[in-house]
């Protein structure tokens, strides 16, 4: 009982791990492409 317990637990500390490292790639990308866009559309409003 007390093993599945703790495979339960390590499991459940994996996905939570792997989800906020896929939160955090996902954000740096975004923030990538927002920068990219903002660039952009200042570049063209001062031409």
């Amino acid at each position: 009982m007390t093993k599945k317990k703790i495979v339960i637990g390590l499991m459940i500390l994996g996905l939570t791990i792997g989800a906020t490292v896929w939160t955090v790639k996902v954000v740096k990308e975004f923030k990538k492409v927002m920068a990219d866009y903002y660039i952009e559309y200042h570049a063209k409003q001062y031409q």
